[in-house]
């Protein structure tokens, strides 16, 4: 029988306070060196300049304690639970806790409003996007990505028909992209869900943004798509900042689910150049 134990609340608001900030004021590692080895590997003196835009922003940012864009975006929260972990406050309260404290010690934009038609500006960037999954891992993991509006508002749901295959998941993966992806500020990270119901297929979309650039999709199947597509994207030539270029994607994840017989849902959400994002185990 596993033994419980008691998360304080504190110690969960404190800690994912600490990482939004981390997030929100540093790219990650694998960010840095993507986008530095696109700078090394490109031949447009335009996409080279603008590249190196990106990395000293990033480093100015990290140093002075700086939010990394002005859009320091939605509050998105995934959380794990697992078995043998409790906490006395209800989960989606203590992330919200953790966001009010974050933006306010980091001078962090608050960007959400209370009604989507007539109302204010909460200016502490809550209620957050929280995701909370009740699992048999030990511990308590807590996932964070900043969602700019950008890049929120070239999310896609398609509702194929089977028979599309993979080639209409190609179509509508690349129309979306071409429509929307200049205004995402490339390169972008992009996630995909394919099959589920509608709502699954979006969450897990955003969810994919999560996973370290370069780690594959467990199936073979699954892991060549992601580098097709991502090849596709950067013939585009939408390019960094939408002026131009084959740096486009950084790169492109696909998550596979369960269907339904007689559908076929596809989730896409993007993530900009700026990808704030982290975890942290209790």
């Amino acid at each position: 029988m596993t033994r419980t134990r008691i998360i304080d609340d504190k110690t969960i608001i404190e800690r994912t306070s600490q990482l939004i900030l981390k997030s929100s004021f540093e790219l990650p590692s694998d960010v840095i060196n993507t986008i530095k080895k696109a700078h090394k590997g490109s031949k447009n003196a335009k996409e080279k300049m603008l590249l190196n835009v990106i990395l000293k922003n990033a480093e100015m940012a990290k140093k002075e304690k700086l939010a990394l864009c002005q859009d320091t975006g939605i509050s998105c929260l995934f959380v794990e639970v697992g078995t043998d972990v409790k906490t006395t406050t209800p989960i989606n309260e203590l992330m919200d806790k953790a966001v009010e404290k974050a933006y306010r010690s980091g001078c962090l934009r608050p960007s959400i409003i209370d009604d989507p038609l007539k109302g204010k500006n909460t200016k502490l960037n809550i209620p957050a996007s929280i995701s909370i999954e009740h699992t048999r891992r030990k511990g308590l993991k807590i996932s964070f990505l900043a969602k700019g509006g950008g890049s929120e508002n070239a999310s896609g749901l398609f509702m194929l028909n089977p028979s599309d295959g993979f080639e209409g998941i190609k179509r509508s993966v690349l129309s979306l992209v071409k429509e929307k992806g200049p205004n995402c500020c490339p390169p972008i990270i992009v996630g995909i869900a394919i099959g589920g119901t509608a709502d699954k297929a979006l969450l897990s979309s955003k969810k994919a943004l999560l996973r370290g650039l370069g780690k594959r999709n467990g199936d073979k199947y699954y892991a060549a798509k992601e580098l097709e597509l991502k090849d596709l994207i950067n013939r585009t030539g939408i390019g960094v900042m939408g002026l131009g270029g084959g740096c486009t994607a950084m790169d492109v994840f696909i998550e596979a689910l369960p269907r339904h017989i007689a559908t076929l849902a596809l989730g896409v959400s993007i993530l900009c150049h700026s990808a704030r994002r982290g975890s942290i185990e209790l």
